[in-house]
């Protein structure tokens, strides 16, 4: 730029001293140079432009990197709740589950001790124990309902979070 100044000040100098043909291809040459300086400045300017442009598209994509970022490790964050939420379901149908054989065996047992109180001589002691036992065995039937429904319920708690975990990781996927 400033090889062009300096010549451009040259030139001035040596007008005083050309004639008319010369001060004509001077003025031209001037003017031509004038015109390249313009076409420079318009493509640095362009450049600067392109340059913030590129900076601004990059900083962008970081934005986006780190948002995504962000959201898979959320995602990844949930995945393992629920897991550990699934796990607690499968602990309590398991808990559940023995509960009810507990009380399977022992209605067994309290079944096979009245019958055989009630095949040997009925008294009325004994006919308060069979009482008693009958009582017993509807309240374990109850109960036993009641078990079952609450196993029933964690069936369909533990189908309906493996189905959002299998949702959420195929979003993970599709999103990769």
């Amino acid at each position: 730029m400033m090889e062009k100044f300096f010549s451009v000040q040259s030139m001035i100098s040596e007008i005083d001293l050309m004639d008319e043909v010369t001060f004509d291809n001077t003025y031209q040459n001037l003017f031509d140079l004038s015109d390249s300086l313009k076409m420079e400045r318009k493509k640095n300017k362009e450049i600067r432009i392109l340059k913030t442009e590129i900076n601004n598209l990059k900083e962008s994509l970081e934005n986006e990197k780190k948002e995504r970022s962000i959201s898979e490790q959320e995602i990844i964050l949930n995945n393992k709740n629920q897991s550990f939420k699934i796990l607690d379901i499968l602990d309590n149908i398991a808990r559940l589950e023995f509960e009810l054989d507990k009380k399977d065996i022992k209605s067994e047992n309290s079944l096979k001790n009245a019958t055989s109180k009630s095949s040997k001589k009925v008294s009325s002691d004994d006919n308060l124990l069979l009482n008693d036992g009958l009582k017993e065995k509807s309240n374990q039937k109850l109960d036993d309902e009641n078990v079952k429904e609450n196993l029933k319920n964690l069936d369909q708690d533990l189908q309906l979070f493996s189905e959002q975990l299998f949702y959420e990781i195929d979003n993970l996927f599709e999103n990769n």
